[in-house]
């Protein structure tokens, strides 16, 4: 009895420190890609404000060369 729940006592904590380690590397692969997307979305955004400073600039140019 005691020999078996000495064992199965030590395979649960190796198990819980397994699961443990599982959730921090979860949890580190979450924060990169969240970092990661943050930075995709500014990006993004960056790119938008330009084609519609560009776009501006063209209507732009289309008024003065139509006058």
């Amino acid at each position: 009895g005691g020999t078996f729940c000495a064992a199965t006592s030590v395979a649960l904590r190796a198990m819980r420190a397994r699961a443990i380690e599982a959730l921090r590397d979860l949890v580190t692969t979450i924060n990169d890609t969240s970092g990661r997307v943050a930075a995709a979305a500014e990006e993004t955004r960056s790119i938008a404000e330009r084609l519609a400073a560009a776009s501006r600039e063209q209507a732009s140019q289309i008024e003065t060369s139509g006058n």
